[in-house]
């Protein structure tokens, strides 16, 4: 007999990230901030580097020209599905929902190294159902955003 709870998949959409429009100035001063790097990476004989900053300015560029694309998430009784890569609950430490409104966010502490913390945007609407469904699996625990992510997020990146 199989113990674990039926759980009916809860799936919500969102985007991958949050979009500002960014006037050309922008643009300009990350072009501009690239270019001289560039040139102080030369006069230094660092050419390594100075073809580093300039190939990270315009990465930047492309990333902010390009609108995010919209994502699904799936909440289901064995994984979380996040744009078709599964989180098994068995892989996953914690979880913690940050309400707010419109959006909420659902962090999610996995046994990742490179980015231990997933941040998904979670419908306001829907965050007690979410909260229900993982608590059944695995723990809440109190999870914080990195720094660099909030603060990053602050100035707009």
């Amino acid at each position: 007999m199989d113990d674990k709870p039926k759980i009916e998949p809860h799936t919500w959409s969102g985007f991958e990230y949050s979009h500002e429009e960014k006037s050309m100035d922008f643009f300009w001063a990350i072009g501009l901030v690239a270019v001289l790097g560039f040139i102080v990476a030369v006069i230094f004989k660092s050419y390594v580097f100075g073809i580093f900053l300039l190939v990270s300015g315009a990465s930047l560029i492309f990333f902010y020209i390009r609108p995010p694309q919209e994502v699904t998430f799936t909440l289901n009784g064995e994984s979380i599905n996040i744009a078709g890569k599964e989180y098994l609950y068995k892989n996953l430490k914690g979880f913690m929902v940050k309400r707010n409104t419109p959006w909420s966010k659902l962090l999610i502490m996995t046994d990742g190294k490179f980015l231990p913390i997933l941040t998904l945007p979670l419908p306001s609407e829907s965050d007690k159902e979410a909260y229900d469904i993982l608590i059944q699996f695995i723990p809440e625990l109190p999870l914080e955003e990195s720094p660099s992510m909030l603060f990053m997020e602050k100035i707009g990146f």
